[in-house]
């Protein structure tokens, strides 16, 4: 296992407020002669979405000058390895030029704090980096909905009502689905709340996402399993991809169909209408 230094790359339009994006990393490994980065250069609505009041131009150009100085200094590194090895009071030139990448400047481009890990193989490693800060490769639907959960728990509490509900998985001999919040009477489910994310980045993962869900009632309504209403808190996708908002509003439909009630996991007055029909 070989030692390994890590910064995070930030894009920080507002010093204002402190907000940031991750959008790369770049890794270096002071024994092994090693300088790399990766950078988010195409795929970036996500970002620009977040910050709607900055033009993606201003991103680009940001990028763009960053991956140049940055090629710059990964070119600087490998010319010559035997530079490498060169000792500037103590510190190796990689060393050296990550203090200088990451030493405070302005701009709307910022580096977290130096971090260590240890791998096999760095570049290995660097993927692995990048897609867990940058393509957050953990965010997975199932770990979306648990935060979501957690905020209609929050929200539920807020309107004084959480007590009614208590998960539970509801089935019809075949068929089960699992649901966070039902509110049950004499063993039927008079209430369903189940938070869903519909901001996966293929569209047809939104629209099956939608329809999986919308099955799941219509399946559980028609063997009077459900007896009352049901209310989809969601997450819709980030601004700035039609293509995926299309998908969305599409499986909100689906949902819809169903006979369920579709309102914004964030938004506390609007679960509470969806409460309303209970």
């Amino acid at each position: 296992m070989d030692t390994l230094l890590y910064t995070i790359v930030r894009f920080a339009p507002f010093s204002e407020t402190g907000e940031f994006a991750n959008i790369g990393i770049v890794l270096i490994g002071p024994g092994l002669n090693y300088f790399d980065f990766k950078i988010q250069r195409k795929k970036y609505s996500r970002v620009t979405g977040f910050f709607g009041e900055v033009h993606p131009h201003i991103y680009r150009s940001a990028v763009r000058n960053l991956f140049e100085e940055l090629n710059r200094m990964r070119s600087a590194t490998t010319r010559d390895s035997k530079q490498l090895a060169l000792n500037f009071e103590g510190k190796s030139l990689t060393n050296l030029i990550l203090q200088e990448i990451t030493r405070k400047k302005e701009g709307v481009i910022r580096f977290s704090e130096v971090r260590m890990v240890l791998a096999k193989d760095a570049n290995a490693e660097l993927e692995r980096l990048y897609r867990y800060y940058v393509d957050r490769e953990f965010a997975t639907p199932q770990y979306i909905e648990q935060i979501m959960e957690k905020e209609v728990r929050a929200s539920l509490k807020t309107l004084g009502v959480a007590d009614r509900y208590t998960e539970a998985r509801l089935q019809d001999g075949v068929y089960q689905a699992r649901f966070p919040f039902v509110e049950l009477q004499n063993g039927l489910a008079h209430g369903v709340i189940k938070p869903i994310s519909l901001s996966q980045e293929r569209p047809e993962s939104i629209i099956e996402h939608g329809n999986k869900w919308s099955y799941a009632v219509h399946r559980l309504k028609k063997v009077g399993k459900i007896r009352g209403s049901v209310l989809f808190p969601m997450r819709a996708p980030e601004a700035g991809d039609e293509r995926r908002y299309s998908a969305y509003l599409e499986a909100c439909e689906l949902l819809r169909s169903s006979g369920a009630h579709v309102a914004l996991s964030t938004d506390v007055s609007d679960i509470k209408n969806g409460l309303s029909a209970h």
